[in-house]
């Protein structure tokens, strides 16, 4: 019996929202960071430069559209993981994933295969962060192998 499939669509108003966050911080940072370079000492003035320099890139970084991801959306279907993009880009089935893990240094959610190979996903399906999306996904993972189990 075949259930219907939880759908995870990327948002992408996640990253907007970061991108917002991190181009308000650079203007409350820049005029701080000015204000060093111009009346600092020595270590004022090298506070200033790098927050001078952080400020102009996260500023760039803010207004740069970001990029759409490989995968437009996830199905969480009884046996497996449906990754789509224009199609069903790939399947991966729940008895191939060795284990699922958050990777909180590079802020992706990694599906490591029996067969050594790593899948990558960003946060932002279903609206969840890096843990929850793996924990999300390692619990349909988890049921499908129990209930193959029984």
């Amino acid at each position: 019996m075949s259930r219907a499939p939880h759908t995870l669509h990327f948002d992408a108003s996640a990253e907007r929202s970061h991108a917002r966050l991190r181009g308000m911080a650079a203007l409350v940072m820049l005029p701080a960071a000015l204000l060093l370079l111009l009346r600092g000492g020595l270590l004022g003035k090298l506070l200033g430069v790098a927050g001078t320099l952080v400020s102009v890139m996260w500023m760039r970084r803010a207004a740069k559209a970001p990029a759409p991801p490989l995968f437009a959306r996830i199905d969480l279907v009884e046996d497996a993981l449906l990754l789509h993009g224009t199609h069903v880009a790939r399947e991966i089935r729940y008895d191939a994933i060795e284990r699922v893990e958050a990777d909180e240094e590079r802020l992706v959610v990694a599906i490591v295969l029996r067969d050594g190979e790593r899948v990558e996903l960003p946060p932002g399906y279903g609206g969840l962060g890096v843990e929850a999306l793996a924990h999300r996904i390692d619990g349909f993972r988890r049921r499908h192998l129990i209930g193959h189990d029984a």
